[in-house]
């Protein structure tokens, strides 16, 4: 090389904003400062590599930390599933005899366990009042027992599709029957009434 060339070198700093190709690029152009206004073929130069800046052991340790925190927090935010609690079932009737009328009432838990309540009515009542006092008294017993969802099964037509809004009912008292079913209603989740042939009630 002509000794009235003198290459300057020059040591600078490439912020983290430019890219690999920019801060190559700079660093030619800056590498190509000379004197007498004149250019030194690049060829002729020494350009230093430039490498991509290393992470310290504490920018490690930190990116560890926030992943850890990250894989936890999304755990956490996953749905946790909710088992559904079963149904309970109800059978319940209602009869008239010489002594009176009486109210049988049969529960089956979720766990297939049978719960039997024998009530006796202590006034005169219809076969229909009977098997309202019945249900009544059934969904009382259910309310009492905690229970959320409940299916009702009778082999009472006219009560079975009253309660269900499938017949209007027929009389003031029916109506009144129905009404305080619907109260009792509301204490339930879910509730649903069947109708049963005799032989299955």
């Amino acid at each position: 090389m002509a000794s009235n060339f003198r290459v300057e070198h020059i040591n600078f700093y490439v912020y983290l904003s430019l890219s690999l190709a920019e801060a190559t690029d700079l660093s030619i152009q800056m590498a190509s400062v000379v004197t007498d206004a004149k250019t030194v073929p690049t060829d002729d130069l020494e350009i230093p590599v430039l490498e991509p800046p290393r992470a310290s052991a504490k920018s490690k340790e930190t990116k560890e930390v926030l992943a850890d925190f990250i894989a936890e927090w999304t755990e956490i935010q996953e749905p946790i599933p909710v088992a559904c609690p079963e149904h309970w079932v109800m059978y319940f009737d209602g009869a008239l005899n010489i002594n009176g009328a009486g109210v049988d009432i049969l529960f089956i838990t979720p766990t297939k366990d049978n719960l039997r309540y024998v009530l006796r009515i202590h006034f005169p009542a219809s076969n229909n009042a009977t098997e309202y006092e019945a249900c009544l008294h059934g969904l009382r017993i259910a309310v009492e027992l905690s229970v959320k969802r409940l299916m009702v099964y009778k082999d009472s037509v006219l009560v079975i599709n009253q309660v269900n809004k499938d017949w209007s009912c027929s009389s003031e008292k029916m109506g009144a029957y129905c009404a305080e079913v619907r109260k009792l209603e509301g204490k339930f989740y879910g509730i649903k009434y069947h109708h049963v042939v005799r032989d299955q009630n």
